[in-house]
């Protein structure tokens, strides 16, 4: 079975106060919550989530980096770093702490190597023609995706993560639940090209699960 597995850890978390630690931790599962995820905490800021569904990778790994920026106005915001894996599962148990397959390793062994807050997603190098381009194509674009992420406000990370998960949502509920004005709302989600991070996501999935699902995996970056 070929699943999704997303391994992160907690930007900065020896920093952190026991209460920001548990909020951020508790951030991180209700955003996953929205999503047919089980999950994994370990030595306390690195965590391991598991997605049959590959299509939820990298909407999930977003989520929750915005929602992690989001809370910075709370002055208990972190951020994290997150390594995405596609491929085969060997072994399933029923506390996921010991899961087993080329997903599980290819998280991990990208999580090990990433530096500050990235999010990255690489493919196989063996892979030739039409897919290694697409590849290649593919991660450049979830880079772009992570660099945009990461230079957003919180106020404009709360709106984009509202609007991502319902993008025919209208401005004036999102407004509504933000208690800002809905002029502030269009503001927002244009400078931080909300329109163009949605388009992104959508073919970065597409290539995924349609040209990629067998092959796709995270890779350390060079150096």
């Amino acid at each position: 079975m070929t699943i999704a597995v997303i391994s992160g850890d907690l930007v900065r978390s020896r920093a952190m106060s026991d209460a920001e630690l548990s909020n951020a931790i508790s951030t991180i599962k209700r955003t996953i919550a929205d999503y047919s995820a089980h999950h994994h905490f370990a030595r306390g800021d690195g965590f391991q989530i598991r997605l049959t569904n590959v299509a939820d990778a990298l909407p999930c790994a977003l989520a929750i980096k915005l929602a992690l920026i989001a809370q910075r106005h709370n002055k208990q915001g972190s951020d994290c770093r997150l390594a995405i894996g596609i491929g085969e599962e060997r072994m399933v148990r029923a506390d996921n702490a010991t899961n087993s397959g080329a997903a599980y390793e290819r998280s991990g062994l990208g999580l090990d190597r990433l530096k500050g807050n990235q999010l990255e997603l690489f493919g196989e190098s063996g892979l030739t023609g039409r897919q290694a381009q697409l590849l290649q194509i593919t991660t450049l674009l979830v880079r772009w995706l992570s660099l945009q992420v990461n230079d957003l406000t919180p106020k404009q990370a709360q709106v984009l993560q509202l609007w991502l998960a319902n993008p025919s949502i209208e401005q004036s509920k999102i407004a509504q639940q933000l208690g800002i004005d809905q002029s502030n709302v269009s503001r927002h989600l244009n400078r931080c090209n909300a329109n163009l991070i949605w388009q992104t996501i959508e073919q970065v999935t597409r290539t995924i699960t349609d040209d990629l699902t067998a092959t796709a995996v995270v890779k350390p970056p060079a150096g």
